[in-house]
Parts: structure tokens; C-alpha cells; sequence
């Protein structure tokens, strides 16, 4: 934002009374055109930041690789599934006895 209003400053110094952005007049409010220009600033940095954190969710529910951390917030409980390794090496059934599912849920 400080960013946004030096080059404010600068440019419409620079430009001569003609060539300077003119105002907004909406429904009797007058805005200024730096605090259009700001508003614009904003808006693109918070489309970006949602895009991003899109794009990343997205991205781990497709992978499907879970934190680093999972196993110490799953705490899985093993003697629940009463089966060995050598028969069925893979896990099909929920043995999280996590206190926390929405700790679980993030850690997946």
C-alpha cells in the first residue's frame, strides 16, 4: 500500500493537470483515484492468495501424501485390525483413535 501511494504521488506530479486520472463520481460519492487504485491493489493480492490456497488443497487431496506430523495426531491403534502384515498389507478401515478429527482430517 505505501508502495501504491509513493507511485501515486509520483505520477500524478509528473502528469500535468489534463492528463491526470480523473475522480469516480458514484451515486454522489466522489472517490478519489488513489483509493481506487488501492481497492484494485487489495483485490489482486486477495485473488491471489485464494487462488494459491486453491491450488494447494487441491493439490494434497490429489496426492494424498499426509503431514509429517499425521501419525502423532492419527495415533493409530493397531490391535484393531486383528490381521497381520503378510495377509493384508494395506489399511482399509479408520483406526485413528485421535482425539481431535479435525486435527486428523488436516494432517491427511
Amino acid at each position: 500500500m505505501i508502495g501504491e501511494a509513493i507511485l501515486f504521488c509520483c505520477l500524478s506530479r509528473m502528469k500535468s493537470g489534463g492528463g491526470t486520472e480523473a475522480n469516480i463520481n458514484a451515486a454522489g460519492c466522489n472517490f478519489n483515484s488513489f483509493i481506487r487504485r488501492a481497492i484494485r491493489f487489495v483485490g489482486v493480492h486477495a485473488f491471489g492468495l485464494c487462488a494459491t490456497a486453491l491450488i494447494t488443497d487441491i493439490l494434497q487431496l490429489m496426492t494424498g501424501y499426509p503431514t509429517p506430523y499425521f501419525l502423532t495426531v492419527c495415533k493409530p491403534n493397531y490391535t484393531t485390525l486383528n490381521v497381520g502384515c503378510d495377509k493384508n498389507p494395506y489399511v482399509i478401515e479408520d483406526i485413528c483413535s485421535g482425539a481431535d478429527p479435525a486435527a486428523i482430517n488436516q494432517g491427511r
